[in-house]
C-alpha cells in the first residue's frame, strides 16, 4: 500500500508541475503582451492591427495556450486572432474583469470555467490588468486554454483503463476530467466530492491519498493522490481502480 501510495503521489505532482509549467508560459505571454499595449497606449496611438499581430504572435508560441486577446477599459474584446471589430464582445459583466478593474494590485487572476463568449466553448481563462500612464484602468489581456485541450494534454500519461486524471480550481470547482476507456462525464464547474475526498481534503488541503468508494458516475472505486498548487492554487487528483492498483501485487503474492 506504501509504494502505491508513493507513486501516485509522485503522478500527481508531476502532472501538477505540468500545469503549473503551463500557467507559468500563458502569464509570460499576458506580461509582455501588457507591456507592448501599453507602450502603445502611453504613445497616444495604438495601433489595433499591430497589437492583434503581436497577440498572434505571442499565441503561436505558447503550446495549450488557444486564445490571446484584450479588451478596452469597457470589457470590449477589440484585440486579438478571431475578433471581429464590428460585433464587439462584452466582458464586462465577467468576475475576473470586475476583480482587474478594481484592484490594480492584482497580478494574473485564474478564472472559474467558463463558456467563451466568442469561442462558445468550455475554457479555463487566465487575465492581466492593461494600465494608462497615469495608473488608471485601460483594460485587460486574457488567454485562455479550451477544457478539451486539458483533457487531451492528461491523455497524453500513461495510466490503466478506468483510471481518471481530475483538475478543479482553487474553489474546488471541477475544471476537467479524463477517463481511460471508460465514459463517465461530470458537469464542468460542479463541487460535488466524495466523502472520502471531502474527509482527505479536510486532513490537509495541499496535498494527500484517499479511496473514493464506488458511489461515483461510473462505479469504479479509485485509489486517489491529490496535489494543490502552492503557486495557483488548482488542484490534480489521480486515480488508479483499485484492483489496477493492486494487480501487480497479486500477481507476486500467487508467484510466490
Amino acid at each position: 500500500m506504501g509504494a502505491i501510495r508513493k507513486m501516485r503521489c509522485s503522478l500527481s505532482k508531476s502532472v501538477a508541475q505540468t500545469v503549473d509549467e503551463t500557467l507559468g508560459r500563458i502569464d509570460i505571454s499576458l506580461q509582455v503582451s501588457v507591456d507592448e499595449i501599453e507602450r502603445q497606449i502611453g504613445g497616444g496611438h495604438p495601433d489595433a492591427t499591430s497589437i492583434t499581430q503581436y497577440l498572434s504572435r505571442q499565441q503561436e508560441r505558447v503550446s495549450n495556450l488557444d486564445l490571446l486577446r484584450a479588451t478596452n477599459a469597457r470589457g470590449e474584446v477589440i484585440y486579438g486572432k478571431g475578433v471581429n471589430p464590428a460585433e464587439r464582445s462584452s466582458l464586462a459583466q465577467r468576475d475576473y474583469y470586475t476583480r482587474l478593474r478594481d484592484d490594480p494590485s492584482l497580478g494574473m487572476v485564474i478564472s472559474e470555467p467558463i463558456i467563451g463568449r466568442i469561442s462558445q466553448k468550455w475554457q479555463w481563462l487566465m487575465a492581466r490588468r492593461i494600465n494608462h500612464a497615469d495608473g488608471g484602468f485601460a483594460g485587460l489581456v486574457y488567454g485562455s486554454i479550451f477544457i478539451d485541450t486539458l483533457a487531451e494534454m492528461f491523455r497524453q500519461v500513461q495510466l490503466s483503463p478506468g483510471s481518471v486524471i481530475a483538475l478543479r480550481d482553487e474553489h474546488l470547482k471541477l475544471v476537467a476530467r479524463t477517463t481511460f476507456d471508460q465514459s463517465a462525464p461530470r458537469a464542468i464547474g460542479e463541487l460535488r466530492m466524495s466523502d472520502g475526498m471531502r474527509a482527505a481534503f479536510l486532513r490537509n488541503g495541499d496535498e494527500g491519498f484517499f479511496q473514493g468508494g464506488a458511489n461515483g458516475p461510473d462505479g469504479i472505486d479509485r485509489l486517489i493522490a491529490y496535489r494543490r498548487s502552492a503557486k495557483y492554487g488548482f488542484t490534480v487528483l489521480v486515480g488508479v481502480p483499485v484492483d489496477a492498483a493492486y494487480a501487480g501485487w497479486n500477481r507476486q503474492a500467487v508467484a510466490i
